[in-house]
């Protein structure tokens, strides 16, 4: 097995366990007032809406207004740390979903424990695929620091619900900062060579990523076409041999603090100051690591950073075409990064315009979800006593599982 690279045990910068809980407890009661502040600003919000005669407004049902500001609340007071002392492993997330929902799961280790005490798992959403069947490999997102949530368990299992002949595996790679870089990039190819190891072909594998997931989706591409060299692991695919489609939902593509500090943030989930720090943890773990040798190339140092302006980096994504033929990426209209045309620059960086245009080697297509915020439409599924044909972001999901099944025919 492949040695992850780490630095510490989880955990290790909870230095006063009963501090930090005591914390938690303080934001979590914290909750109440703040909801309700909430409840009486859409009050408002509504009444003035009738008194105005203001029929063009949206109309932002109170849950969603709820599924957008709590996270932001609780990210801006809350550190990953305390997330993670609270949350503990990601494993234990999905244990609790699987009784929740009732839903019996499958989880292959790729590795050994190792000093940071943690294990890359392959989660399957029931039993594992047969050589009949077609995989989609999901890849969370967390900032790399933050584990899977129970709404990203659910979509998937909606999509999977909705394909047929379709088995969702999810993986759970290691987190900083008791891993860092490459640890999550090892653990993806990993889950790879596995799900090879079922005798599935690469044209029945699709590979998707949602905000940091998207990220870690990009370097996996790079992998995979020999841009991006991993020393001590094998691709698991042979040269020419593609993957059946490439999604990345709302992909972390600015890492950069520079161009962080000018975005609008005002109705996204995260504040951009959460995306800066996160973002300049991981660059820094990425800028001392000996992976690459030292001293990592202005170019490779460029696509971790700031993805989406790799453009100006001569045909850096050139090798996509050698992974897949198929690339969907989707956005918010609300969210900061589509704000900021970020990931519009990402598709343009990938030689097509914001729209859907075929090339001769690769087709992109970009879905921007009408007030869509960071992590629409998977953010629905919080509320699980809900069905999607409520949610705001139902079109959005139709339309990406439409993809899907495209790549799969």
């Amino acid at each position: 097995m492949a040695k992850q690279s780490c630095s510490q045990k989880p955990y290790a910068h909870i230095e006063h366990p009963l501090y930090e809980g005591a914390w938690i407890v303080l934001i979590l009661v914290s909750l109440v007032p703040y909801t309700l502040y909430h409840v009486l600003l859409h009050l408002l919000s509504i009444a003035s809406q009738v008194l105005s005669g203001d029929k063009s407004h949206s109309k932002i049902t109170f849950l969603r207004r709820l599924t957008i500001v709590l996270p932001r609340y609780v990210t801006t007071h809350v550190t990953y740390g305390q997330t993670q002392f609270l949350l503990g492993p990601p494993l234990r997330v999905v244990r609790l979903w699987g009784l929740i929902q009732g839903i019996k799961w499958h989880a292959v280790e790729l590795n050994e424990q190792d000093a940071s005490d943690q294990i890359a798992r392959l989660v399957f959403l029931g039993p594992p695929p047969t050589e009949s069947e077609k995989v989609i490999m999901y890849i969370p997102g967390g900032g790399y620091v933050n584990p899977i949530t129970p709404n990203m368990l659910s979509f998937w299992l909606w999509v999977q619900s909705q394909l047929d002949g379709v088995r969702v595996c999810v993986l759970l790679y290691h987190l900083r900062p008791s891993s860092a870089f490459p640890a999550p990039l090892v653990d993806a190819i990993l889950a790879l060579q596995y799900i090879k190891s079922l005798h599935i072909p690469p044209e029945n594998i699709q590979i998707a990523g949602d905000s940091a997931g998207g990220h870690l989706v990009l370097q996996v591409m790079a992998v995979l076409a020999g841009t991006m060299k991993i020393p001590t692991l094998s691709l698991p695919f042979r040269a020419g041999q593609k993957l059946g489609g490439v999604l990345l939902m709302s992909p972390w593509v600015c890492l950069g603090r520079d161009e962080v500090n000018g975005w609008d943030d005002r109705y996204d989930t995260l504040a951009k100051e959460t995306y800066s720090s996160w973002g300049a943890e991981y660059l820094n773990d990425v800028k001392t690591s000996d992976f690459f040798g030292p001293p990592m190339e202005a170019p490779l140092l460029a696509a971790f950073t700031d993805p989406h302006l790799a453009a100006s980096s001569p045909n850096y994504f050139s090798f996509l075409p050698l992974v897949t033929s198929r690339i969907l990426v989707t956005s918010g209209e609300r969210e900061s990064m589509g704000l900021s045309g970020a990931h519009k620059q990402l598709v343009a960086s990938l030689r097509l315009d914001g729209e859907h245009k075929s090339g001769k080697d690769l087709t992109v297509r970009m879905l921007t979800q009408s007030e869509g915020v960071h992590g629409d439409p998977m953010i629905e599924f919080v509320w699980w006593f809900r069905g999607l044909g409520q949610g705001w972001g139902a079109g959005m999901a139709e339309e990406v599982v439409d993809w899907l099944r495209v790549g799969f025919a």
